[in-house]
């Protein structure tokens, strides 16, 4: 399966408690892969997330709203493992990644 996009939004978002696992296969014909969560414009907050085993990235985001007034874009108590690309990925810089595991990542 492809795995979730998280758009634009106005207001803060929060991923809680999430496991998402065999995903990033974005189109079968042609071979194409996508992280297996994608964040557009990221000011979100992400806990307890459990992110293994995915085709592409675990987790990548493409825009942090570093102006955004509220805390957001954190990575908290975390894991992404054994992703076959890389656990997290950035564009752009702006997230806290705060007792997070990243590893066996390929």
């Amino acid at each position: 399966w492809a795995g979730m996009r998280l758009g634009m939004t106005s207001k803060r978002s929060k991923l809680y408690d999430v496991k998402v696992e065999k995903a990033g296969l974005f189109d079968y014909r042609t071979f194409q892969f996508r992280p297996a969560i994608q964040a557009d414009l990221s000011h979100h907050v992400y806990e307890k997330l459990e992110v293994v085993d995915n085709y592409h990235d675990g987790l990548g985001v493409l825009y942090s709203d570093l102006y955004f007034p509220d805390h957001v874009n954190f990575i908290k108590d975390s894991t992404f493992a054994n992703n076959r690309r890389h656990g997290i990925s950035f564009r752009q810089l702006g997230m806290r990644v705060t007792n997070t595991q990243i590893r066996d990542n390929v």
